[in-house]
């Protein structure tokens, strides 16, 4: 006879109660950006190399809230659709596509953004 059953206790099997989400993701919804980043990202992985990314959870996790940290969601969206349609040449060379390289050419893709276009350099 089980300790719980001896002292007139019961088993139960209700479930465990989910843990409150941290209160800075609650008040700017962190946790759904990185969610939505990830699938963002798989879709446009999909439609421009025609196969489906690996995608491991906790990594992918931790590298979206490093590219959303301090950036509006549309500008990491963009960078993801940029790095796919002008990849950085030493990524595109060794045929790194992964999230963890858009992150590691974010300066390079944030620096294409800011760049004049012709109609702003002629004013």
């Amino acid at each position: 006879m089980s300790r719980s059953k001896r002292r007139g206790e019961e088993k139960t099997s209700t479930p465990l109660p989910l843990l409150p989400a941290n209160e800075a993701q609650k008040a700017t919804g962190t946790g759904s950006m990185v969610h939505e980043l990830i699938a963002f990202y798989h879709d446009t992985f999909l439609r421009e190399k025609k196969s489906k990314p690996v995608i491991p959870g906790g990594m992918y996790g931790k590298i979206s809230k490093d590219i959303l940290r301090g950036r509006p969601f549309a500008e990491a969206k963009w960078m993801v659709e940029e790095f796919f349609r002008n990849t950085p040449q030493p990524f595109a060379d060794r045929n790194q596509f992964g999230l963890e390289h858009i992150l590691r050419a974010s300066q390079t893709l944030l620096s294409r953004s800011h760049k004049p276009t012709f109609s702003q350099e002629e004013k």
